[in-house]
């Protein structure tokens, strides 16, 4: 609109005050285009200092703000602009956004765009400077100018503020009935184009850095751990890589600060999208909500709790070798120290041995025998059914596959088995000759 248009500059034309503010004007609005252009959400604080001290007194006050208002405006309070008087709140006051707030600029005022000191409709407000002419020699010449600083001010979102625009910058919670002390919101996420402004951002940059190193250390030592091989490892190896590979960024994000908060949460979507692929049960992620850069707790939080439950959730083992410790004529002894895997877990004896698959199978399922450790000398020597074994047409997809080996499922409904259940001890006989036989038992959790 022409509020906006340059001036056209031509010879011996008279010239107006208005001449010069329109090229002020021109020249604003130009630079407020260029940065509301570089990127969504170009509006916001990039600093931002509240006077915890004043609240036990009642008062809301920014000693200290920088920032671009929704409409470009810069502002860099108190270096470039005065800080906008303290917000008293009465007891009455409850959940309630706290906008950092200026007046819009419109033709209609320009009138009283620059004002005196006491003005309360202006833009701006009025003062007498004393500036040196720096084209001279000497810096001894001055001068009195009058200069325009942006009035800026604290205003409660639910009141109605025609002709003012503003920032979100607090939340708050309650002011006390006992001693009028205002509570903010903690949690409050300030709308900002640097991260670093919300110490929400910042901590939650830090604490999910600190849990991708721990889970980084525990997974790399299982899996230096080696011996498990299957899914159950390569799961753990694919998770470390993905923890490796995110760590780092994470880490340069909380160092070096700077990034909008709308990247921020392009980069927490990818973090809980991957990190669901081994963590949630449907190995997709879960939908969030859109970005709000006017509330950004509403966007973020959920996103935060989804990262931070992937990354302290337990992985557990699914599949966990069980020794066999090889006693005297042909008996193996397996204690199961942990005594929920008899109930929860599925049991498989892998089974190895130089000889044909298929007569292994058979041989061993005539020739071995699984009991509790106070009945196995009886079925042994009265040839007596122990626990019965099923052969499996192939390895589990939880333990690691060795070419050659056979495996056996126990069956758990045998009456036998509820004896092992309370002893929590498992012993196998095996008969015949088995050329290198090698037996691992394997506890498989459903």
């Amino acid at each position: 609109m022409p509020w906006h248009n340059k001036v056209i500059w031509s010879e011996g034309m008279f010239l107006r005050p208005q001449h010069f503010q329109q090229q002020d004007r021109c020249l604003e609005h130009l630079v407020a285009l260029s940065l509301l252009a570089q990127r969504p959400y170009a509006w916001g604080v990039s600093r931002l200092e509240i006077d915890r001290a004043l609240l036990e007194s009642g008062q809301l006050a920014v000693p200290s703000c920088r920032g671009i208002m929704p409409d470009g405006t810069l502002f860099n309070v108190p270096e470039d602009q005065d800080p906008p008087p303290p917000l008293r709140l009465n007891k009455d006051v409850r959940d309630q956004i706290v906008l950092l707030a200026a007046p819009i600029e419109t033709e209609a005022g320009a009138a009283a765009e620059i004002v005196s000191a006491a003005g309360q409709l202006g833009r701006y407000q009025a003062r007498e400077i004393s500036v040196y002419d720096i084209g001279q020699d000497s810096l001894g010449s001055k001068a009195e100018i009058a200069i325009g600083r942006m009035r800026l001010g604290l205003r409660l979102a639910s009141e109605p503020a025609p002709g003012w625009l503003g920032i979100p910058v607090a939340r708050v919670v309650e002011v006390r009935e006992q001693d009028g002390r205002i509570v903010l919101d903690d949690a409050f996420i300030p709308s900002c184009i640097d991260y670093t402004a919300s110490a929400q951002l910042t901590g939650f940059l830090r604490q999910i850095e600190g849990l991708m190193r721990q889970r980084a250390e525990a997974l790399a030592a299982r899996v230096s751990t080696g011996g498990r091989g299957g899914v159950s490892e390569t799961a753990d190896f694919l998770l470390l890589q993905v923890v490796n590979r995110l760590q780092p960024v994470v880490r340069h994000l909380a160092e070096a600060g700077g990034a909008h908060p709308e990247q921020l949460y392009r980069d927490l979507l990818a973090i809980a999208g991957e990190l669901a692929t081994f963590t949630e049960e449907t190995k997709r992620p879960e939908t969030m909500p859109s970005y709000r850069h006017e509330n950004l707790i509403t966007s973020f939080k959920p996103v935060e709790d989804a990262i931070v439950r992937s990354l302290t959730l337990v992985m557990e083992q699914t599949a966990t070798a069980i020794s066999l410790e090889e006693l005297r004529f042909g008996i193996r002894r397996a204690i199961i120290e942990d005594r929920s895997l008899l109930d929860s877990a599925a049991f498989i004896l892998e089974v190895s041995a130089d000889m044909d698959p298929e007569q292994l199978v058979r041989a061993f399922r005539d020739q071995s025998k699984i009991g509790p450790v106070e009945k196995i000398r009886e079925l042994v020597n009265l040839a007596l059914p122990g626990v019965p074994i099923r052969a499996r047409p192939t390895a589990p997809r939880q333990v690691p596959y060795h070419a050659g080996a056979s495996y056996f499922e126990i069956d758990k409904n045998h009456e036998l088995w509820r004896a092992i259940d309370q002893s929590g001890v498992l012993t196998l006989h095996v008969a015949g000759t088995f050329p290198n036989l090698a037996l691992t038992l394997w506890a498989i959790k459903r």
